[in-house]
């Protein structure tokens, strides 16, 4: 009974209930007590454990019979006896239970036994924080330079977390501070971060300064920490402190006589690198201590730079009161002003602060400007901070360069302005700020590009003399066109190919910029250079609303492109069923051909656009062909498209019409009655495709079925010698060699001559023996010679026995085939 009350019952009951030994504080009386005998002692501390091991701490070390100190004893020495395993898991949750560890000391328990990793109770206590733990062991001579298999110390794994009380009391023990892990990490120098290793040359203090912790950082100084000692790539403690903006840090290394000035192996400076993360407190602070102002990396760019760069306006007027030298160029020829307009130009291409600033929209080109900034200094491209403010959109910024008079018409060295580069980009309260301060409207760049061209697109306008309010049409900046024709842009100005701004808004679907265009006597029958109208363009594209605003504005409906191409035809080809309703709604001419004769109807059958076919047959020839004699019906029925085919069929379209080559409709669909030069009818090639839908809607519209080719070859014998199978499920065309029977049963039922022979004298039944095809042969018996035999005298039964098809044999002797015909040959 008791074992089971030890087994089963909650940890707080045995605690209280279960009694080994009356303890020296411990009442002789107990309400409600249960004495513990002696052979079930080591059955109770087990269950102890156990709970122990689960978590349940507490519950354990507040157990009664701990009052006892027979009892600790018997628990302590139960617990040298577990498996190693075990006890790792026991020394893992002693963290901070400071009281149990003095109890398990007093009671001789192993200071320095360690887990299969090497970790001690120290490293254990020093990693977790727990000072008063860490106390009490070192108190009982824990070893504190004792390392894990990774050589890793208390002080090591202590100094990751920043725990500076046990550093201090580690260091108060004369630990080894310089000692090293197995992989170089020192104490000091892990007392920072854990994890990191010292292979790079970064010391205690590096890291600790990195990480921020003043108070280690003080700790480790008093234990005459190098103060300047640079990791592997020159970077000082000072360097990392100041990126990080660690401003306490900083100042605690510079009363350490921290070299304010020294710089990273590519000569990046402490200021420089705070002034480039924005750490303004961290930039006064190294100012104070005499910080080089105009101190350069190895690109030559100065801390002012990198500051007008970023946009760090807090940085920039500290580094100016400091005598920062505002147009101090990169080696490049770069200037802060420029620096401060666009990060990768002020990098790459001769970009000053100021331009940098410019381009970015940061405040401090205020800043900048009130200490002189040259306004005018371009990178080597040409491009001036007037002209990437204008590029990016920064208004602000364009105002305060043009109060100080930045030339407005300041073109790149191709000739773009700022005018038609903000065009280009739909900036339209730029354009309103440029155009209030004169700027040229119609300035080209050097292929002819106005601004009026540029504001349809970018790319055009740089390669195609594209004008800036070509480029806004292009992009469809709707209100950056206004503001150009408001100032007289020419509404016409073409780029080189001849396309008009309307041209290009009509063909991108900018509905609203066409309007616009419209409405200030835009040419809406203008043509590009290669004769393509707008309403071609705008059809083939599929927009609607485009076409519906041009031909309200009286654009030819009919009009065709140098090689015949109207704008029906073109959205017949593409599919846009919206588009054809509303050409033919404006009397679209439904019957005319390309030059090359292809109608509207043939092309849209052609793609299978079933949509168009249907609004086309309302009023076009349905017979009209191509110029080699091909019609609707033919092209879609080679394409396989059976609905289109329907659709033809519906509106009498000639089944048996052939082509040039005496290739029908039907031919073409499939191959079903009229025949090609090879006599091949628009069944037969349907059969040979095993496009099985096409098959039934010929046959269905009265298709020859027993027509043959002109090698004799009939429609059954292919589509036997094909094997075409599940085609007629219209899952997919299978190959020459599987087993296609559903199309021979198509056929059959409708009464195809099964013993029909091709040129050589072979039968559907012999060409499907000899292939082997035992379910189209017993098709074939149900109506088929069975002896009929080729030229050469070769039966199906012998052609079936040579080629080894046992399945085909037995099939054909059950039906009383010759067996002693032979070929020719014997």
């Amino acid at each position: 009974m008791i074992q089971l009350f030890i087994d089963h019952a909650e940890t707080a009951s045995i605690g209280e209930r279960l009694i080994w030994k009356t303890g020296d504080t411990m009442g002789t009386a107990i309400e409600f007590a249960i004495r513990l005998p002696n052979n079930k002692i080591n059955r109770y501390i087990e269950r102890l454990l156990k709970d122990w091991g689960n978590g349940f701490f507490d519950e354990v070390f507040l157990n009664r019979n701990m009052e006892s100190s027979s009892f600790v004893e018997t628990f302590i020495n139960n617990i040298n006896k577990l498996d190693h395993s075990k006890q790792e898991t026991l020394i893992a949750s002693w963290k901070g239970h400071v009281d149990v560890v003095k109890e398990l000391l007093q009671h001789s328990a192993e200071v320095n036994k360690c887990t299969s990793n090497g970790a001690s109770p120290l490293f254990i206590a020093s990693q977790e924080g727990q000072v008063d733990v860490v106390k009490e062991l070192l108190q009982h001579t824990a070893e504190i330079n004792l390392c894990t298999r990774t050589g890793a110390s208390p002080l090591i794994v202590v100094g990751g977390k920043g725990r500076v009380n046990v550093v201090k009391e580690l260091l108060q023990h004369s630990v080894e501070v310089n000692r090293c892990s197995n992989n170089g990490v020192s104490p000091l120098w892990q007392t920072t971060e854990i994890n990191r290793c010292n292979n790079n040359g970064v010391s205690p203090l590096w890291q600790a300064s990195k990480e921020g912790h003043v108070k280690v950082v003080k700790e480790l100084l008093k234990h005459s920490a190098e103060v300047n000692r640079c990791s592997n790539n020159g970077v000082s403690p000072l360097w990392q402190a100041s990126k990080e903006g660690h401003v306490k840090v900083v100042k605690e290394l510079l009363q350490h006589s921290a070299e304010v000035n020294r710089c990273s192996n590519n000569g990046v400076s402490s200021l420089w690198q705070a002034s480039k993360e924005g750490q303004v407190d961290v930039v006064k602070e190294l100012l104070q201590h005499s910080a080089e102002v105009n101190k350069c990396d190895s690109t030559g760019t100065s801390p002012l730079f990198v500051a007008s760069q970023e946009g760090h306006i807090d940085v920039v007027k500290e580094l100016l009161l400091h005598s920062a030298e505002v147009t101090i160029c990169k080696d490049d020829g770069v200037s802060p002003l420029s620096m401060a307009t666009e990060v990768n130009l002020c990098e790459d291409n001769d970009a000053s602060p100021f331009w940098q600033a410019s381009g970015k929209g940061h405040a401090n080109v205020k800043e900048l400007l009130q200490h002189s900034a040259e306004v005018k200094l371009c990178n080597i491209n040409g491009a001036s901070p007037l002209f990437i403010a204008s590029q990016e959109g920064h208004v602000d910024v364009v105002k305060e360069l043009l109060q100080h008079s930045a030339e407005v018409n300041l073109c790149k060295d191709n000739g773009v302005s700022p005018l038609w580069v903000a065009s280009g980009k739909g900036h339209v309260n730029v354009v309103k700020e440029l155009l209030q301060h004169s700027a040229e409207i119609n300035l080209c760049n050097n292929n002819g590009a106005s601004p009026l061209f540029i504001a349809p697109e970018v790319n055009l306008c740089e390669d195609y003399d594209a004008s800036p309010f070509w480029q806004a049409s292009w992009q469809g900046h709707v209100n950056g066109v206004k503001e150009l024709l408001q100032h007289s842009a020419e509404v016409n100005l073409c780029c080189f190919n001849g396309a008009s701004p309307l041209f290009i808004a009509s063909q991108e679907g900018h509905v609203d910029v066409v309007k616009k265009l419209l409405q200030h006597s835009a040419e809406v029958n203008r043509c590009s250079n290669n004769v393509v109208s707008l309403l071609v363009v705008a059809s083939g594209k599929g927009h609607v609303n485009v076409d519906k605003e041009l031909l309200q504005h009286s654009a030819k409906v009919n009009r065709c492109s140098y090689n015949g191409v109207s704008p029906l035809w073109q959205t017949s080809k593409e599919g846009q069923v919206d588009v054809v309703k509303e050409l033919l709604q404006h009397s679209a001419e439904v019957n005319k051909c390309k030059i090359t004769g292809t109608s509207r109807l043939f092309v849209a059958s052609q793609d299978g656009h079933i949509d168009v076919v249907n609004e086309l047959l309302h009023s076009a020839d349905v017979n009209i062909c191509y110029d080699d004699g091909v019609s609707s019906l033919f092209i879609t029925s080679q394409e396989g498209h059976v609905d289109v085919d329907k659709e033809l069929l519906q509106y009498s379209a000639e089944v048996n019409l052939c082509n040039i080559n005496m290739a029908s409709p039907l031919f073409t669909a499939t191959e079903v009655s009229l025949c090609n030069i090879n006599w091949a009818s628009p069944l037969f090639i349907a059969s040979q495709e095993g496009h099985v839908d096409v098959v039934k809607e010929l046959l269905q519209h009265t298709a020859e079925v027993n027509l043959a080719k002109r090698t004799g070859t009939s429609l059954l014998f292919i589509a036997s010698g094909k094997g075409r199978v599940n085609v007629v499920k219209e899952l997919l065309l299978y190959s020459a060699e599987e087993e296609h029977i559903d199309v021979v049963k198509e056929l059959l039922l409708y009464s195809a001559e099964v013993n029909l022979c091709n040129d050589d004298g072979a039968s559907l039944l012999w060409q499907a023996s000899w292939k082997g095809h035992v379910n189209v042969v017993k098709e074939l018996l149900k109506h088929a010679e069975v002896t009929l035999c080729i030229n050469n005298g070769t039966s199906p039964l012998s052609i079936s026995r040579q080629n080894g098809h046992g399945h085909v044999v037995k099939e054909l002797l059950q039906h009383s085939a010759d067996v002693s015909k032979s070929d020719f040959k014997g």
